[in-house]
């Protein structure tokens, strides 16, 4: 009979969840009206233009990737955005975001753009998922392909690392040779993560790619191909490929950043389709970026949703405040005018010729995307100063659900905020001038 082998060890214990952000800018906003709420959508008749508004696809982590060493042991690496890590390919350009350095209205620790939580994936195509500044802080596609260029057995190290990968698609079929990498290289595009995310990263020791399951933390520039998968880790040109499923209790090795979480951890699943315009988070201004795909790709700011989540036609104008969020929370917009009179739930119009058009109530265990929308039409907002904040009247299976909250002007978002917002907690106070 063969020795019944010892158990392994137990993980170290999780760090705890931090607290959620709390209300602030000019003081604390009113406590809204509690009220008995029916699940269902108010939704008043607007017809306009229609376009796509990207949402989130969720699902239980699997992975069809075969296994490695690290995984079977339930080894995790953590990988500091500024950090080459061991045995990196090179040394390269690739600029890392550092989380204080983020603009008023985008934190990396809490954006989230309709991403979910650790247990589940991410699609790649959701919008806010990665993040950039306008036109500056990408990675250097051409110092990639010249490095490679120069030094052919890592370059060979490289596409096998990436060959391994079944999932892998490009333009080229789902294989990359070393002649073609030049090809697949300016077909990625430069993104931030905006969450600590999973991947398998690779070292080159010994004339060969080794593979190595880990986090890498939000900050770090990553170029990704037109699925949405991380495929090169910018600063140090190491190919990145799905990550593999741990076989035991994870165990988190190297030093922890102080917003590590193993609850925030995300797993980005590839698209279905071609990407040809990421919407990533604007990480040095309000709103969001359309960036075109590719090494060249151009970047526009993002225009306000005008399509729901469920294919509702969202009322558009001069002025237009959305909160969408993902989870099955409820969720209140809350829009003060320059007349003093609020637009809630409770009051969904406005003398001044406002209005609530869609109130967005979850059923309970719902974990698609959600949104209220509030605008005026064009011609017929009052000038002055807005005040808009989102309040969580409460939650069901979903302790805390991840929002984003924008104000538009003239189509171009001025104010706005993210993160996660639990029961009876109000988000930050967001003002600006129309």
């Amino acid at each position: 009979m063969e020795p019944t082998q010892p158990p392994p060890p137990p993980a170290p214990p999780m760090p705890p969840t931090p607290p959620p952000t709390g209300s602030g800018f000019s003081g604390q906003p009113p406590q809204p009206p509690r009220r008995k709420r029916h699940v269902g959508l108010i939704i008043t008749a607007i017809v306009l233009t229609v376009a796509i508004l990207g949402g989130a696809t969720v699902g239980i982590v699997a992975f069809t990737h075969s296994s490695s060493s690290s995984a079977n042991k339930g080894e995790i690496f953590l990988e500091e955005a500024s950090s080459l890590g061991d045995n990196p390919f090179g040394t390269l350009p690739g600029p890392a975001v550092a989380v204080s350095s983020t603009s008023t209205t985008t934190n990396l620790s809490t954006t989230t753009g309709g991403v979910v939580s650790s247990g589940q994936t991410v699609n790649a195509g959701t919008r806010g998922l990665y993040g950039g500044s306008l036109d500056s802080g990408r990675c250097d596609p051409e110092a990639q392909i010249a490095y490679l260029n120069q030094n052919r057995s890592i370059a060979d190290a490289f596409v096998t690392a990436l060959n391994r990968d079944q999932t892998l698609q490009w333009s080229g079929g789902n294989k990359v040779s070393r002649d073609q990498l030049p090809a697949y290289i300016r077909e990625l595009t430069s993104v931030t993560l905006v969450r600590d995310t999973r991947v398998t990263n690779h070292g080159y020791r010994n004339g060969r790619a080794t593979d190595i399951q880990s986090v890498l933390q939000a900050g770090t520039a990553v170029m990704v191909d037109r699925y949405g998968v991380p495929r090169v880790k910018c600063n140090c040109g190491n190919p990145l490929t799905p990550p593999v499923a741990v076989t035991v209790a994870p165990v988190y090795t190297g030093p922890q950043w102080p917003t590590f979480n193993p609850t925030n951890i995300v797993v980005v699943n590839q698209t279905t389709v071609v990407i040809d315009v990421f919407v990533i988070t604007n990480l040095s201004g309000p709103g969001y970026i359309d960036r075109t795909a590719g090494a060249t790709g151009v970047d526009t700011p993002g225009p306000p949703p005008v399509v729901g989540p469920n294919g509702q036609t969202l009322g558009t104008g001069d002025v237009q405040i959305t909160l969408q969020w993902t989870g099955d929370c409820d969720l209140d917009l809350h829009v003060t005018d320059p007349s003093g009179a609020q637009i809630s739930y409770g009051s969904p119009t406005s003398p001044t010729g406002g209005a609530l058009d869609i109130d967005d109530i979850p059923n309970s265990g719902a974990t698609g995307n959600h949104i209220e929308n509030v605008f005026w039409a064009a011609g017929t907002a009052p000038r002055g100063a807005y005040q808009v904040y989102a309040n969580g009247y409460g939650t069901q299976t979903s302790s805390m659900c991840p929002y984003t909250l924008g104000a538009f002007v003239s189509g171009h978002r001025v104010a706005g905020s993210n993160g996660q917002l639990s029961q009876d907690q109000n988000s930050p106070v967001a003002a600006f001038t129309f």
